[in-house]
């Protein structure tokens, strides 16, 4: 949930605020149609008005409204960090995580491609440690091919 600096401010000066708004009398009548309505005036034209007891509000003294005040201050602004660096954290885990799919969709276009290639050709060679050339057998090129499959099956293949 995102608070712009305004939303909070209102947020914060509401509890300053609200004893002195709730010190008055409330009114609830129910109109003709059946609907509930609250006030601090009662209605002109209705009958049937309940005024509403009320608790009275206690009145701070001005250095507790402004302590009171810094500390909402300073928790919302606390509240307001851990929030950002909580939406940064999961920003960063998508980053990642489209990174690793990325990289994963390259290999698998990687292995299809050579999966293709083996598969049109007659001849596999690779070099041995010594640099020189080495050709696989039929049999040794059939399995490589079945292994490059099985991997592309188990790593690429939902």
């Amino acid at each position: 949930m995102k608070f712009n600096k305004r939303t909070l401010a209102l947020l914060l000066a509401l509890p300053l605020v609200l004893p002195h708004a709730t010190a008055g009398k409330i009114y609830k009548w129910v109109d003709e149609n059946g609907k509930v309505h609250y006030s601090d005036k009662p209605p002109k034209d209705q009958k049937k008005t309940e005024q509403l007891a009320l608790p009275e509000a206690k009145e701070e003294t001005a250095k507790t409204k402004s302590v009171s005040a810094q500390q909402r201050i300073r928790n919302a602004n606390k509240w307001l960090n851990n929030s950002r660096e909580k939406r940064q954290q999961k920003q960063q885990e998508k980053a990642r995580a489209e990174a690793a799919k990325k990289k994963q969709q390259r290999e698998c276009q990687v292995m299809r491609n050579e999966l293709t290639e083996y598969q049109h050709t007659n001849v596999i060679y690779d070099y041995d440690k010594s640099g020189k050339r080495f050709y696989y057998t039929d049999e040794q090129r059939e399995q490589f091919i079945e292994n490059l499959k099985s991997n592309i099956k188990q790593q690429c293949e939902p």
